[in-house]
């Protein structure tokens, strides 16, 4: 599959309204919903594990351009480090995703606290697959702002 990247980032990206909209009904729902986007990813990211070890460079890249006027693209990579801590950030989200249904069943504002989790893990999936600076500062801003309102607002 060639945009598979480029999928791990948009698929959480799509689903935040979801998680957001669904956990004002159910905030359980809303957790494996999380869940099941990252065992989703992870099965994405697993997908390129031959291409990474067929590879001369042992690596899997995806170009795309991004501002054409300025002749700019950004490219999504993996290859053993970045892709086993792309993997173990899913399976954290996930983790912390299940485990919050109950330790955070009496607090208030939950739809928000999953979609600020779901947008955490765009974030930090994002700055260890992508390879372009600007790129790199968008994920790394997309990280820390919901890790800001997620320890401001429970702790």
């Amino acid at each position: 599959m060639q945009n598979t990247l480029l999928l791990t980032i948009i698929l959480p990206a799509v689903a935040v309204p979801l998680v957001y909209f669904l956990g004002k009904k159910s905030p359980k729902s809303a957790a494996f919903l999380i869940t099941f986007i990252c065992l989703l990813n992870i099965a994405l990211f697993s997908t390129t594990v031959p291409s990474i070890l067929n590879s001369a460079d042992h690596n899997y890249i995806e170009s795309y351009y991004w501002i054409p006027v300025l002749h700019a693209s950004f490219t999504l990579f993996v290859d053993g480090i970045s892709l086993s801590m792309a993997i173990i950030t899913l399976v954290l989200t996930l983790t912390a995703a299940l485990f919050s249904i109950n330790y955070m069943q009496e607090k208030k504002e939950l739809a928000e606290y999953y979609a600020l989790l779901t947008l955490l893990s765009i974030g930090l999936v994002g700055v260890f697959i992508t390879s372009n600076l600007m790129l790199f500062y968008f994920c790394w801003e997309l990280m820390l702002l919901p890790s800001y309102f997620i320890i401001g607002g429970w702790g």
